[in-house]
């Protein structure tokens, strides 16, 4: 129909502006810098929690419970998919358990989307401790920690997410773990139906936690792993893959892979 055939060009638009957008910042570095084992979430392997916040402001970010059970399903395949990829790199078995939370009702959050939106790392910073001082902790890893042990678990992982469409960002751990606090902002509605954006935000971030460094923005990885999924932006989840360089970055592989640029290593001990 007309209205589904206007409805699809709006969403291919934006989806062509993400890779526009993408391509824009290629040449932006000339380093890879792999963090393996750093930070609550060191490596992909073993039982890992899945911390899941949904920030509801009651405004510009609302969660009804049917949003929040598609958002989860979403993050069932990307668990579906790490378990796929860490067979085909010969690894132990995956085993998630998740913890869901609700931060909501907190005079903090008003007004902060459009800081968070800019990436200001402060802003997300305070929201992200603030969210843990109200589940009874002083810092963002020792909430990490607590659950870690709870769940009697190797790896735990901070997803924060923002019913608001823009930009996910992540703040890893690398070269230590300065401000004691490893998390990603998920800024993703569950709205599109004919590519998989959900599940790319989801599966991307949470890399990054596990310690992998994107790709797209590095000028020699243009044509190098190409449909790696810090590389590609995928329409289907399944089309990505997770390359070597990715794998090594995680906890895959113990030897470095071979790219056409630098790696620098700046995780923890094997």
């Amino acid at each position: 129909t007309p209205k589904q055939q206007q409805a699809f060009r709006s969403r291919l638009s934006q989806v062509q502006k993400v890779i526009e957008q993408n391509e824009k910042e290629r040449t932006d570095r000339t380093e890879y810098v792999a963090s393996p084992g750093l930070g609550p979430s060191g490596r992909l392997r073993g039982r890992v929690v899945i911390a899941y916040v949904f920030i509801d402001d009651g405004k510009e970010s609302r969660w009804s419970k049917r949003n929040r059970q598609a958002v989860l399903g979403s993050m069932d395949r990307v668990e579906k998919w790490y378990g796929q990829w860490a067979e085909r790199y010969g690894g132990e078995g995956l085993e998630f358990v998740r913890r869901v939370f609700v931060y909501d009702r907190d005079p903090l959050l008003r007004n902060a989307f459009e800081e968070l939106i800019n990436r200001d790392v402060q802003t997300g910073y305070d929201l992200a401790e603030r969210m843990v001082e109200l589940e009874g902790a002083e810092t963002v890893n020792g909430f990490l920690e607590r659950l870690r042990v709870e769940e009697r678990a190797d790896q735990v992982v901070l997803l924060l997410h923002v019913n608001k469409q823009s930009r996910s960002y992540a703040l890893r751990c690398s070269y230590g773990c300065w401000s004691e606090a490893e998390y990603a902002f998920l800024f993703q509605t569950n709205s599109f139906n004919d590519w998989d954006a959900l599940l790319y935000a989801q599966a991307h971030e949470g890399l990054h936690l596990f310690g992998a460094d994107d790709l797209y923005n590095i000028d020699k990885a243009r044509d190098y792993a190409v449909r790696d999924i810090m590389n590609h932006l995928p329409r289907y989840l399944f089309e990505a893959r997770i390359d070597s360089i990715t794998a090594y970055a995680i906890g895959w592989l113990a030897d470095q892979p071979e790219a056409p640029f630098p790696i620098e290593d700046a995780g923890g001990s094997p």
